[in-house]
């Protein structure tokens, strides 16, 4: 049963209310005191989550408003039609110069997203309605988007789709649709790319998820792991960024253990009935692949950081060795081919980032270990 139209025309006006308190700022609920910015946040989130609580989730998601919905009055147009939630969501990614984002703001966005929640769609509907908004809000709305509220949003959205994958029954309950899952939560994962560092760790939790989430299935459906790493690898080459280093390295470490990372090629029989064979080693292309990506941006970045950067440092760093770390060692030495140009920057460390004085100092020797045992493979 849908929402009637007057309980629509009700949400339209409700949310057209919302939308010019939203975009007066402070002085719409006398939020004029010193702290200003932060008392509107707080009492705007109040009066918006107790208003849309009391309206109830299946309007709010399941209704159709017109996309331009400031009119406050219904349209017939259903093909710009859109959940009122992505509409609303909308509004907020467009802030005014009086109001800052900051993590209460981070939050706020959370709590709209719970919001489907509480309604009677499933969960695969839940994740497919996430997906939507973040296309239609930081892609397809991006220049009504205020820049610094981006980050944010789409923290929120990775957010709630980590809450769908928590659950053991939710998990059961989205296999029988893992194309389509996988599907929606690479598009956000692929929009996520955009809001790196601020959003890096995010990004690879939920990147964890969801190789999770694939892993437990059939073996064709382990095999969707090959496809998630060449999309999300694809996306990445394309992303012109130097700040993708921990990005490409957590990508790698998911993956490694399901897909094929080598194979192996045996030479000719040796003539006079010589049975001397030589087999050797061929990484495939796609582990080729990501390695390649993960050596390139480790040269790009090294040249963009400052020996002040110890956080930003001690991630790459750290996350290099454990995408290394979970290489069998059957294709280890490759790996460290692979990365010989960039392990070689940061060893030889012209700009001394990784000098004895820095917190991270003792990283270089995480580092001339690899090397060491590069060496002993080689001999």
């Amino acid at each position: 049963m849908k929402p009637s139209v007057e309980t629509m025309q009700a949400l339209t006006d409700t949310l057209t209310f919302l939308r010019d308190t939203w975009k007066a700022g402070p002085s719409a609920l006398n939020a004029l005191e010193s702290n200003a910015k932060d008392a509107f946040m707080t009492r705007f989130r109040f009066v918006c989550i107790s208003v849309l609580t009391e309206t109830g989730a299946i309007p709010l998601i399941e209704g159709s408003l017109a996309v331009d919905f400031a009119e406050g009055r219904m349209k017939t147009a259903t093909s710009q039609e859109s959940s009122p939630i992505v509409q609303f969501l909308s509004t907020l990614s467009s802030i005014s110069e009086d109001v800052i984002p900051n993590q209460a703001y981070g939050e706020f966005i959370s709590e709209i997203l719970l919001l489907p929640r509480k309604g009677r769609i499933q969960s695969r509907l839940r994740i497919r309605l996430l997906r939507q908004s973040a296309v239609s809000v930081l892609v397809e709305a991006s220049h009504t988007l205020t820049e610094t509220a981006a980050p944010y949003i789409w923290q929120a959205i990775a957010s709630a789709v980590q809450e769908e994958f928590n659950s053991c029954d939710t998990r059961l309950s989205l296999k029988p649709d893992i194309d389509h899952v996988l599907d929606d939560v690479v598009r956000i994962l692929e929009i996520g790319v955009t809001y790196s560092p601020g959003g890096t760790t995010r990004w690879c939790g939920l990147l964890d998820s969801l190789i999770r989430f694939a892993k437990q299935g059939e073996p064709e459906d382990v095999a969707n792991i090959s496809k998630i790493a060449r999309s999300l690898a694809s996306c990445i080459e394309k992303t012109k960024a130097s700040s993708l280093t921990v990005e490409i390295a957590e990508l790698t470490k998911c993956v490694v253990p399901y897909i094929e990372l080598s194979t192996a090629r045996t030479s000719p029989r040796q003539p006079r009935g010589k049975l001397q064979t030589k087999t050797t080693i061929v990484l495939s292309p796609l582990f080729h692949k990501l390695l390649c990506l993960l050596n390139t941006h480790l040269n790009q970045v090294y040249m963009t950081l400052s020996a002040e950067s110890q956080l930003g440092i001690s991630g790459i760093i750290d996350a290099t060795c454990q995408s290394l770390r979970v290489c069998p060692s059957e294709v280890l030495v490759h790996c460290l081919e692979a990365l010989e140009t960039s392990l070689c920057l940061w060893l030889q460390d012209k700009q001394r980032l990784l000098t004895a004085a820095t917190p991270v100092g003792a990283a270089k020797l995480i580092a001339v270990s690899w090397t060491s045992c590069l060496e002993q493979f080689r001999y």
